[in-house]
């Protein structure tokens, strides 16, 4: 047998299973950058998978997982309530993009250990290539398809690309941290500055938030002395935030009208704001549960927040009328109304489950700590779980997550 080429420190594919994990890698450069790319290594990575064999093994492993269980439940349940839901049409829609999961049960089943490094890397090099476009067209260099000075997002909505530069800034900043050797640990310190200096120019609100409490959060796994994490932190994030407030003119203007609009919802009851419409579903959401248990059904929570709106009076407002496609800009807000009290409980047990994933590699186990925080603060702002790019973010790091963890129980120990 002929020796395998080594390619960038990866070996040439010679099964289907190499030619999976190549793929994976090409995936996960994808998912920054490219909605085309995402279709087509998920789509190609899932034929292989199947045609890889082995399948009575692979279902008995995710059936077997509790994560996999739990998102079962809720999927079936959340389609049980199509029932007692009038627009179907509506319902189905929800449900429109549920394939894209389907690579998660790939990384979980078929991901090798030594491929887990050249994917997160390939992911942080798509990122810093999206990075230096949005610089430039910050500093107005060039012009590209999307994106303006104003909001340098080159290939995706400002909300999602804000979660993106929050996560790789984590994760750069995680393996600054862990790195003993001082050449890589300023190269993590220099990709770590441009990727937060990009967050911060961006118009993305929920990126920031999640950053900045993010950011508490792996100091405090990092360092034992909670006085000085808290000091080191409280450091960090004031310094960066006068600094995005007095040298960029997106953050200056987003923080002021965040600020504005609060004080519309709180003076006034105005909630014909970006805020406002989102405090105007958690108020809605909680008027359903308080009189549908079981939820209104996933169709027809469009219709029945458009009814409590207009019938409200402290929240009737005609521009909180039309849903549009952002829906109630909450995953869980629209699983809670359209599912009730159980579907809440249960998609709030799928996330604790991410949290409560055993994993014993430290930069592994931080990394998926910086998922569930950038998801769960997430949850506020938008459908992340239902928007493509996000829904790749996702499966990329929770699937990784989920198969270091396996890999740990079948005694296979990761080094990374």
């Amino acid at each position: 047998m002929k020796n395998k080429i080594s390619v960038w420190g990866l070996e040439s594919p010679q099964s289907i299973n190499d030619w999976i994990n190549y793929l994976l890698v090409a995936y996960a450069f994808c998912v920054p950058i490219s909605r085309a790319g995402i279709i087509f290594f998920a789509i190609l990575v899932s034929l292989l998978w199947l045609v890889e064999g082995d399948l009575k093994n692979k279902f008995k492993s995710i059936i077997q997982n509790r994560f996999f269980q739990a998102v079962f439940a809720l999927t079936i349940y959340l389609f049980i309530t199509l029932l007692w839901s009038e627009n179907l049409q509506y319902g189905f829609y929800h449900f429109k993009r549920l394939w894209y999961y389907i690579v998660i049960f790939v990384i979980f089943t078929s991901l090798k250990r030594e491929y887990v490094k050249p994917m997160i890397g390939a992911f942080l090099i798509s990122m810093f290539i999206s990075e230096i476009i949005s610089y430039g067209i910050f500093f107005e260099w060039w012009d590209f398809k999307r994106g303006t000075p104003d909001n340098p997002t080159p290939f995706m909505y400002h909300l999602e690309y804000s979660l993106f530069l929050a996560m790789s800034a984590l994760v750069l900043l995680n393996q600054f941290i862990v790195s003993q050797n001082l050449k890589v640990k300023a190269f993590y310190a220099i990709f770590f500055m441009i990727a937060t200096g990009n967050l911060f120019i961006s118009a993305g609100r929920i990126g920031q938030l999640a950053f900045i409490v993010a950011l508490f959060v792996l100091l405090i796994l990092h360092i034992k002395n909670r006085i000085k994490a808290i000091v080191i932190f409280s450091f960090l994030s004031i310094s960066l935030l006068s600094l995005a407030y007095n040298n960029s003119a997106t953050f200056h203007k987003r923080v002021n009208l965040s600020v504005s609009d609060l004080q519309k919802i709180v003076n006034d009851k105005d909630y014909g704001s970006s805020w406002g419409f989102r405090v105007s579903t958690w108020i809605v959401t909680v008027e359903i549960l308080q009189n549908n248990y079981f939820g209104v059904g996933l169709g027809d929570i469009k219709d029945e927040y458009i009814k409590i709106v207009k019938n409200d009076p402290d929240i009737n407002n005609p521009s909180l009328v039309d849903l549009g496609l952002g829906g109630y800009h909450s995953d869980l807000l629209e699983v809670s109304a359209g599912g009730g009290y159980l579907a809440m409980m249960l998609f709030i047990y799928v996330f604790y489950l991410i949290l409560k994933i055993p994993i014993r590699n430290r930069q592994i186990r931080n990394i998926k700590i910086m998922v569930f925080m950038i998801f769960t603060i997430g949850l506020i702002a938008d459908l992340f779980l239902r928007l493509q790019f996000t829904m790749a973010l996702f499966v990329l790091f929770v699937g990784i997550s989920l198969r270091i963890s396996q890999l740990e129980k079948e005694g296979r120990l990761m080094k990374f």
